[in-house]
C-alpha cells in the first residue's frame, strides 16, 4: 500500500538525486511531524521498494510501446555516450529514438551501464549494448547507432552489427521453421 509520504517523497528524492536514507534522518522526521503530526514514518527500504516497483512498471510500459512500434514496422535508432564520474566509476548511457504512430519524436533513456571491465574494448562495449537492446527485445529493429568517434566505439559498432545479424538469422530460422510445420 502506497502512503501519502511515499507518493510525495519519492519524486522529490529522485528528481533531486537525494539519498533514500535521508527519509530516516531525524531532521526529515521532524519536518514530516511538523507538517502532519499523524503521519507515520517510513524506512528507506520501503521507499526503495516503491522505487523498484515504479521502475519495473514503467519499464514494462516502455517495452510494450517499443514492441508495438516494431510490430507495426517501426525501427529504432540508438545513441550511446560514455563518461567517468567524479569517483572514477565509468558508465555508458543508451538512448532509444523513434517516431511514434502520432508522428511524435520519442527519445527515452533505455539504460545506464556501469562499465566494470577496466579496458573498454569494442567487443566488451558491443556485448553490453546488445544486453540492453536484448532486454527490451529490440535488437533486430535497431536502424542506426550514433556514437562518438573513439576507436573502441568503431569496433563496438562493428561487433554489435555481428551480434545483431546472428540474432536476426536465428529468429528468421525459427520463424521459417515454424511456418514449415
Amino acid at each position: 500500500l502506497v502512503t501519502g509520504v511515499q507518493t510525495c517523497a519519492l519524486p522529490i528524492f529522485v528528481s533531486n538525486n537525494l539519498s533514500l536514507r535521508l527519509i530516516e534522518s531525524y531532521s526529515f522526521h521532524q519536518l514530516v511531524q511538523f507538517l502532519s503530526p499523524s503521519t507515520l514514518s517510513i524506512s528507506s527500504r520501503t521507499l526503495h521498494r516503491e522505487l523498484q516497483r515504479q521502475f519495473s512498471y514503467h519499464r514494462g510500459l516502455l517495452q510494450l510501446e517499443l514492441q508495438s512500434h516494431i510490430t507495426h514496422g517501426g525501427r529504432i535508432s540508438i545513441t550511446t555516450d560514455a563518461w567517468t564520474a567524479r569517483n572514477y566509476t565509468e558508465y555508458a548511457a543508451v538512448t532509444g529514438h523513434w517516431i511514434n504512430e502520432k508522428w511524435q519524436h520519442r527519445c527515452v533513456l533505455l539504460d545506464v551501464i556501469h562499465l566494470q571491465e577496466p579496458i573498454h574494448s569494442g567487443e566488451y562495449l558491443a556485448q553490453e549494448l546488445a544486453a540492453v537492446t536484448d532486454s527490451f527485445e529490440i535488437t533486430g529493429a535497431i536502424f542506426t547507432c550514433t556514437r562518438d568517434n573513439a576507436s573502441a566505439n568503431t569496433v563496438m559498432l562493428s561487433e554489435y552489427e555481428k551480434i545483431a545479424s546472428k540474432q536476426h538469422t536465428r529468429s528468421e530460422e525459427r520463424r521459417v521453421g515454424k511456418e514449415c510445420m
